[in-house]
């Protein structure tokens, strides 16, 4: 038996065609992924090394605190005494 590959325009992809389903090449073995699985509690660490989040966040809030103060600081003006 003898088995061509056809060109499925919905799929876009080619397919196999034979006249009995036993001629065709492949029997349904799949290949097995090499990749270990991603646990589902720590999706975002999936190594299991969790980034410091902690220590980020707390120099941004003192570099923003900073920031803010010495903006306002800046901003601030001496009050000017007016003649009456």
């Amino acid at each position: 038996m003898t088995w061509e590959l056809r060109w499925h325009p919905f799929r876009g992809e080619w397919v196999l065609f034979t006249a009995h389903r036993g001629a065709r090449p492949w029997i349904g073995e799949t290949i097995p992924d090499d990749e270990p699985p991603v646990p589902t509690n720590n999706a975002l660490a999936p190594l299991g090394k969790e980034p410091p989040f902690a220590a980020a966040q707390g120099v941004v809030l003192v570099a923003s605190i900073v920031l803010g103060y010495l903006s306002v600081k800046a901003a601030r003006r001496p009050a000017v005494a007016l003649a009456i």
